[in-house]
């Protein structure tokens, strides 16, 4: 007995991109899926490469793989960073990698960037006396206090 391929799923999915990444010897892979209503992409990779040479060589095979698995509906691949040595971006529709040299990557911290939220989402889980006088924008002195005696 055998079993009929499920072809409802996308050739190219996360499972997919994730393996061949570590089959490129991929260092520190971190998978964020991106929330819904952010409309951008369903995830959002961010992997570190040894050298130049090792970021193109990752990106290229996963150009490669991409085509090979490519339905007919599927979008069209947008490369950034082809011209830098320490940074490249494949948006290959509902997953974006970005591949960067360890220190590129510990100055930009995507990761971060993409999990912790918006900076409102942020400045409403603090409370008012956690933040300095200064930091509330658009309050007055007086405002503040009264903020602050509230809670």
């Amino acid at each position: 007995m055998f079993s009929v391929p499920d072809t409802s799923l996308p050739k190219f999915n996360i499972d997919f991109v994730v393996n061949l990444l570590r089959q490129e010897n991929a260092k520190d892979i971190c998978v964020i899926q991106v929330p819904p209503e952010i409309k951008y992409c369903n995830y959002f990779i961010v992997v570190s490469g040894s050298s130049t040479r090792h970021l193109h060589a990752m990106a290229h095979y996963m150009l490669k793989m991409y085509k090979h698995q490519k339905e007919e509906n599927d979008p069209h691949t947008r490369i950034e960073g082809k011209e830098t040595d320490d940074w490249l971006c494949i948006d290959f529709g509902s997953i974006v990698v970005h591949f960067m040299l360890p220190e590129t990557r510990e100055t930009y911290e995507l990761e971060k960037l993409w999990t912790l939220g918006s900076f409102d989402d942020q400045l409403a889980q603090m409370t008012p006396q956690l933040l300095p006088e200064d930091f509330i924008l658009g309050l007055t002195s007086e405002q503040h206090d009264q903020l602050v005696t509230r809670t």
